[in-house]
C-alpha cells in the first residue's frame, strides 16, 4: 500500500450475505432493534451479532472495504464487544476510512 492510497473495494461475499441475513432477523420500533424469536440454528445465532455492529462497519463491510484479514468465519469465531469503539479496533478497522 502506498500512503496517501485509499485501498481498493473487496467485497466479501459471504460476510455481505450474513450481514443482511442477521438484518433480516431484527426489526426497529422507534429505532430501538427487537428480536421477535431466538434464531434456531447455531449460525444464525452466531451472525445475529453482526446486526449489532457499528452502522459505519455494516456500511464498509457492504461496501467491501471491511480489513483485509475480516471474514465471516473470524467473526464467528471471536467475541465482538457491544461498543462501537471498541468494535473498530478488535475487529482491525483503521482510524482512517477504506485504508
Amino acid at each position: 500500500m502506498v500512503a496517501g492510497r485509499t485501498r481498493s473495494a473487496n467485497p466479501d461475499l459471504k460476510l455481505i450475505a450474513a450481514l443482511r441475513r442477521a438484518n433480516s432477523m431484527i426489526y426497529r420500533q422507534r429505532g430501538m432493534p427487537f428480536i421477535s424469536t431466538a434464531p434456531v440454528s447455531p449460525h444464525d445465532r452466531k451472525i445475529l451479532r453482526l446486526a449489532f455492529l457499528a452502522p459505519k462497519l455494516q456500511r464498509d463491510i457492504l461496501g467491501g472495504y471491511q480489513p483485509p484479514s475480516l471474514n465471516l468465519e473470524r467473526l464467528r469465531q471471536m467475541e465482538i464487544p457491544l461498543c462501537w469503539k471498541q468494535q473498530r479496533k478488535v475487529l482491525g478497522w483503521s482510524n482512517s476510512s477504506h485504508l
